[in-house]
């Protein structure tokens, strides 16, 4: 039974060989490549140009067509009966897409590219190669506000809240600082169980601040460290800021950031620690930085964290902790 109907001015055929008849070969459907257009040809599965592997060890070949670089398509023996559509004609060659008994598919046709470099419209993506670039680019920025608040247990740290607190405009001045680099001005901690993750992500952390210096100061600059804090009071340096530029005797926004170059395990009932460190040079009065915090300035740290830090825990409620 043959049907044929207009679509647009594309004729569209639909053919049914199968009469139930025992003398009727099976047919198929393949490519033609004489000429310039490429054209689809109805063929007796056994006619010439057309052949099924027999011989004893060979794969049970769906079909072959003759010349080595046609597709081959077919259940490979030799390879745990996988069914695999290969370029070439060989199903042991690379396959293009190859089904697994398993039901799990390999294949050139697939990628597995976390950061989808590829960047293809032909190609299928992995479950976990999805999972991690929509983490990397949606899920993994976490801003940490700072604060004038006290921890309640560590003396001289601030806390490092997971969200904006909503209070009014903040500050803290450092100790008078003579001329010397990497003195200590300002540190913050996030509170007990937050961020509560397993690892920090490799990239690009950044610190937005806004700082002040007196009058007649002498020129400071800042840098900033990111550490994790372990039960124990253990804290270990995981990154440094480049060095900003000086801290205006007015109030001035600063952007400055640290690179991590690869992820970084750390414990989930580790803390987050900030610290702030001052390049003093000479000339001038002994230097007092302000740094401004809450309200209109909102000076925090953007983290690069897990969607999903925590087990059973979503994120959200982790990071909400922090207001507490």
């Amino acid at each position: 039974m043959a049907i044929k109907y207009k679509k647009g001015r594309v004729l569209v055929y639909i053919v049914d060989v199968d009469s139930g008849l025992a003398e009727n070969s099976p047919y198929v459907i393949i490519p033609d490549d004489e000429g310039g257009n490429k054209r689809l040809l109805l063929c007796d599965l056994l006619a010439t140009g057309v052949t099924v592997a027999v011989a004893a060890g060979d794969p049970k070949v769906l079909y072959r067509i003759g010349a080595v670089d046609k597709w081959v398509a077919g259940v490979d023996d030799s390879d745990g009966d996988h069914y695999k559509i290969t370029p070439g004609g060989l199903l042991d060659a690379i396959p293009a897409l190859d089904l697994n008994p398993d039901g799990s598919v390999e294949g050139s046709i697939i990628l597995d590219e976390d950061d989808m470099i590829s960047d293809s419209d032909k190609h299928l993506a992995t479950q976990q190669s999805i999972k991690e670039y929509v983490g990397l680019a949606v899920g993994s920025i976490k801003d940490f506000f700072l604060s004038d608040n006290d921890d309640p247990v560590i003396a001289n740290y601030h806390i490092l809240y997971g969200s904006d607190t909503g209070e009014v405009g903040s500050t803290l001045t450092s100790a008078a600082m003579p001329e010397n680099p990497d003195q200590l001005m300002f540190s913050y901690i996030t509170v007990a169980g937050v961020p509560g993750i397993f690892n920090l992500r490799a990239g690009v952390y950044g610190l937005h601040v806004h700082l002040s210096r007196g009058i007649g100061d002498k020129p400071t600059a800042f840098y900033w460290t990111l550490s994790k804090y372990t039960i124990g009071d253990v804290e270990t340096v995981v990154m440094a800021s480049e060095i900003s530029t000086a801290i205006p005797t007015v109030i001035g926004s600063f952007n400055t950031h640290a690179t991590l170059a690869d992820e970084y395990a750390i414990l989930a009932t580790d803390r987050l620690v900030l610290k702030l460190y001052a390049n003093v040079e000479a000339g001038g009065a002994n230097s007092e930085v302000t740094i401004y915090m809450e309200g209109t300035y909102d000076s925090h740290l953007a983290a690069n964290l897990p969607a999903l830090p925590t087990a059973g825990i979503p994120f959200v409620v982790a990071a909400a902790l922090g207001t507490l």
